[in-house]
């Protein structure tokens, strides 16, 4: 596990390892959820992590524009870890 105080920071991350998943908000200074999975889909292509957000404002333009970019699921604060546990459970069993 590693983390990230903003998506440019992330992006550093991800360059020295590889990840299966990411969390991220939606809402960050310099570069927001949508710009980051959009630089993480650029540079990975298929075989970029699977992303998820993690929000806490409910825009019904959030999950239209998450889905479009491939981003897996939205979950809104506050939300219980076992809704994120189920869904990583169900794409590990694919």
């Amino acid at each position: 596990v590693s983390t990230a105080s903003s998506g440019s920071e992330a992006l550093k991350v991800l360059a020295d390892r590889q990840f299966d998943i990411v969390f991220s908000d939606v809402k960050m200074p310099h570069m927001d959820g949508f710009e980051l999975v959009g630089a993480i889909k650029e540079k990975y292509g298929p075989r970029a992590p699977i992303v998820y957000f993690i929000t806490g404002g409910v825009e019904a333009s959030v999950e239209e524009k998450a889905s479009v970019l491939g981003v897996r699921r939205v979950f809104y604060k506050p939300f219980k870890i076992e809704q994120i546990l189920e869904d990583i459970r169900i794409v590990l069993q694919r």
